[in-house]
């Protein structure tokens, strides 16, 4: 039987090797592709940071190109080696994002990552050896079959440990490997435990129990139904996971102690970070966390990471010092009316000018811990900046300002802007903005601030409304002259019907109370047709205009 088995192998010979040719070529063109895909990915990620950075890639042309060389890039194509001129030619592509294109030179994928390719094919080409050698054992050596099994096993798991390898130096290329994150999170139980009970020792006890392969869990009680737990070593991939898991988990503790308690009463606000991170910075935006969840019906937890960027790029000192030596620049977000085309107003966005990083949005540096004295110079020198603009501009535009919290409550602010701001009594060109969470919560306090507006002509517009219960106090108030929608409720509303039904409700009441609905972010022709459906008023977003330096440079398609 096995000597019939000779003449079938040798007649298979060449097509075997042409099989393993042809995997050798599926296989380098799968990981080439791979590799290229990467390196178009990085290409458009860079483009998109120099793009939100705000860089100028003329004038800033050596941090454009540190930037290029951290992914991988160049500028300009650098010679060859005599060696290589004719064998490996460097590769161009542009490389785009919203507005800016940018061109980049980079070496073919096989030069730099050489040694996956050389890896790949190692690995190939030895289960190909071994299965040769398996093969003639069983051809030469009929009798002793019990061998085989073993041969085969023994190459398997030889096999089994060179292929993860491989995926681990393509995981790695990927930045997916061995990403630790630690997890803090704010626990907000709205169940009231025995007194007798020790809530803390039994909240650590059941949450080491329900998360056993996390060592050094971390739990302490700083109020009486508030509860900070701490996380270590978790997966960047699992951090998803982690923070569903810990809210079911404190729903099921809660639920031993008050079999009336719903998912809806335990509220959790988590942020995920690296270590070293400023822990005032991690609280603020577990903090944050937790007040969006308190804000939602649906989503009963959510989760903020902490970016390098949000707390590395720029102190709240170096702020203040670029704003007095004037090193910021003021943007106009056009407001489009969405039938008409028109431009009903501007939202003002300040940039701030640092080295090395370009203009730096408010979303770098508007949560720092800012003095009320250095909020009262952010906000002075803004509006000064805005009034020289408006006044030079002979057109009737609204301009729309956000001014910062404590703004809000300083009486030495509202004495500046009483003599500074004579000159828009008779008209409107000046309007704030404030949001729904701060209007709701402290609209008694804010009643001289309105006051004063009101005296000078002022108008407010509600900002990132998100609640329709609060539409009636909001209508209430005279000053307010419109409310626009939170990012989250424009947001892929095209595709969301919960979102839509919920804009459509607060654009039927809002119509009724005589106030009108904007939409903030919208980014796609999708999303601006949902909102136009459903009696949206007027939209801002990147879809029509990024942010401009002048008013006149926008137009509505």
């Amino acid at each position: 039987m096995y000597k019939a088995l000779i003449p079938f192998v040798k007649q298979k010979k060449i097509f075997y090797l042409a099989l393993v040719a042809l995997v050798l070529i599926v296989l380098n063109v799968l990981l080439l592709s791979t590799l290229n895909n990467k390196i178009h990915q990085n290409g458009k990620q860079l483009t998109q940071q120099i793009y939100e950075l705000q860089i100028n890639t003329h004038a800033d042309k050596n941090v454009v190109e540190a930037l290029a060389q951290s992914k991988g890039f160049m500028l300009a194509a650098q010679s060859n080696t005599a060696h290589f001129k004719y064998l490996v030619d460097i590769q161009r592509d542009v490389f785009s994002y919203k507005t800016l294109s940018i061109s980049l030179y980079y070496w073919p994928a096989w030069v730099e990552q050489g040694h996956l390719f050389i890896l790949l094919n190692l690995i190939v080409l030895g289960a190909v050896g071994w299965w040769v050698k398996w093969w003639k054992v069983l051809v030469k050596k009929p009798t002793p079959l019990k061998s085989i099994p073993f041969s085969a096993t023994n190459t398997a798991t030889k096999l089994a440990a060179q292929v993860p390898a491989l995926n681990c130096e393509v995981k790695s290329m990927y930045g997916v490997t061995s990403v630790k994150h630690s997890l803090f999170a704010i626990v907000q139980c709205d169940c009231e435990f025995d007194p007798n009970t020790d809530t803390q020792a039994s909240f650590k006890v059941m949450i080491a129990k329900y998360f056993k392969e996390l060592p050094n869990i971390s739990i302490n009680l700083f109020s009486a139904n508030n509860l900070a737990i701490t996380f270590n070593n978790i997966p960047a991939a699992k951090l998803e996971h982690y923070s569903e898991r810990l809210h079911e988990c404190v729903y099921q503790i809660c639920l031993r102690y008050r079999s009336t308690v719903k998912r809806k009463n335990i509220k959790v606000g988590m942020c995920n970070y690296q270590l070293g991170a400023d822990q005032s910075a991690i609280f603020k935006l577990a903090k944050s966390a937790l007040l969006l969840s308190e804000g939602s019906l649906i989503q009963h937890w959510h989760r903020l990471p902490l970016q390098y960027d949000q707390g590395n790029l720029i102190s709240g000192k170096e702020v203040i010092e670029n704003i007095k030596k004037n090193k910021f620049i003021l943007f106009f977000q056009p407001l489009f009316t969405l039938t008409t085309g028109e431009i009903l107003q501007h939202e003002v966005l300040i940039r701030i000018r640092q080295q090395p990083h370009g203009l730096l949005a408010a979303r770098y540096f508007i949560n720092q811990d800012f003095n009320n004295q250095e909020a009262f110079e952010l906000d002075t020198a803004v509006l000064l900046q805005v009034k020289k603009l408006i006044l030079a501009e002979p057109t009737a535009l609204t301009v729309s300002v956000n001014l910062h919290i404590s703004n809000w409550f300083n009486d030495k602010f509202w004495s500046w802007f009483v003599d500074n701001m004579k000159d828009f009594t008779t008209n409107r060109k000046l309007q704030f903005e404030m949001s729904e969470a701060d209007f709701i919560k402290y609209q008694v306090q804010l009643t001289p601030a309105f006051e004063k507006l009101n005296s000078m002509h002022r108008l407010l517009v509600i900002d990132n409304f998100h609640h329709l219960e609060n539409m009636n106090k909001i209508a209430a108030h005279k000053l307010v002259s419109g409310v626009k929608l939170g990012y989250e409720l424009v947001h892929n509303i095209d595709e969301k019907t919960p979102q839509q039904k919920e804009v459509k409700r607060i654009v039927t009441q809002s119509k009724l109370l005589g106030i009108p609905v904007y939409a903030v972010g919208v980014e796609t022709q999708k999303e601006l047709l949902m909102l136009a459906k459903l009696g949206v008023v007027a939209a801002q977003g990147f879809y029509f205009s990024e942010p401009l330096q002048e008013f006149n440079h926008a137009t509505f398609y």
